[in-house]
């Protein structure tokens, strides 16, 4: 992290010369990326008490509530998992949980792991604000490249083309 603030440093200072300060983007790390499910499992799996069905998608990456308590946290393995296929070498989403990561090209969801702001949570918060303070403006001259972290670059496509349609706009 110092580092990151470190290169930050330097585009600020070597910008004190330009009208306008460069563009940054946020790109977070593993585990970095807030990521949201939706439920509609034809069972339970092996932990009956766990979700069956959602109406919404919900924050399943980071869940206070599924870190503290045993139950919670293997409804989160059994939903949060990866299915690989030997055959396409490419993974899936169990069956019946739709994955998101919300906002892209936004801050919020790098700035927080939580949607709940916890402060513990904050993950590039504490950046963003110093940058905001230098002149930068969220979501405009700051940006965040959320992603699945989970998952290898090859099947990282529609992120890659979120990634050039937001830069070309």
């Amino acid at each position: 992290m110092r580092l990151l603030y470190f290169v930050c440093w330097i585009l600020i200072e070597s910008s004190t010369h330009c009208k306008q300060l460069p563009p940054v983007i946020l790109v977070p790390g593993d585990g970095g990326s807030r990521i949201e499910a939706r439920l509609n499992k034809s069972s339970h799996g092996p932990y009956p008490l766990c979700d069956q069905r959602t109406k919404d998608f919900y924050v399943i990456w980071v869940n206070i509530a599924s870190v503290v308590h045993p139950l919670p946290t293997d409804c989160l393995v059994e939903n949060f998992r990866l299915v690989y296929n030997n055959k396409t070498h490419r993974t899936s989403y169990p069956e019946g949980v739709d994955i998101r990561v919300p906002g892209f090209g936004g801050t919020d969801s790098v700035e927080w792991l939580s949607d709940t702001h916890f402060p513990k949570l904050g993950y590039f918060h504490e950046l963003a604000e110093n940058m905001v303070k230098w002149g930068y403006v969220r979501n405009k001259t700051i940006r965040g490249a959320a992603y699945d972290f989970r998952r290898s670059p090859n099947e990282l496509e529609d992120y890659y083309q979120n990634y050039l349609d937001k830069a070309l706009t």
